[in-house]
């Protein structure tokens, strides 16, 4: 089992609720398609949540993002704020893809809005 599954399975067993941040980019995002090309656009299959990691559909949430960060202009830091019975999330992990594009700007972002970040090292990639 590869290390992001490995989290997600952890997680699960440990009741933490799971947020996937997945490009959903409009084919007119200008400055992400033209930089690298048609890639995640809302609603088709390279949107999606990968299989191997496939939603908990009555636990866990999905935020669409169409920039490099998790937070802009999404509902990420209002739900996060929401969850623990609006005692909110403290502490964020977060895996993925891209770390120094999607997983730098989500983490800072994080930190500018006082979240504690913790990237899992073996989670992330390229």
């Amino acid at each position: 089992m590869e290390p992001l599954q490995r989290l997600v399975v952890a997680t699960l067993r440990n009741d933490v609720p799971i947020i996937y941040s997945i490009d959903a980019h409009y084919p007119q995002d200008i400055e992400v398609v033209r930089k690298w090309g048609n890639h995640a656009i809302k609603g088709t299959k390279g949107a999606e949540v990968i299989l191997e990691l496939k939603p908990e559909k009555t636990k866990d949430y999905i935020i669409e993002k169409r920039t490099y960060s998790g937070f802009y202009e999404t509902d990420l830091d209002p739900l996060l704020r929401s969850l623990y019975k609006g005692e909110s999330v403290k502490t964020v992990i977060i895996g993925g893809l891209h770390t120094n594009i999607c997983i730098r700007h989500t983490s800072a972002d994080a930190f500018f809005r006082g979240y504690q970040i913790v990237i899992a090292k073996d989670s992330v990639s390229q």
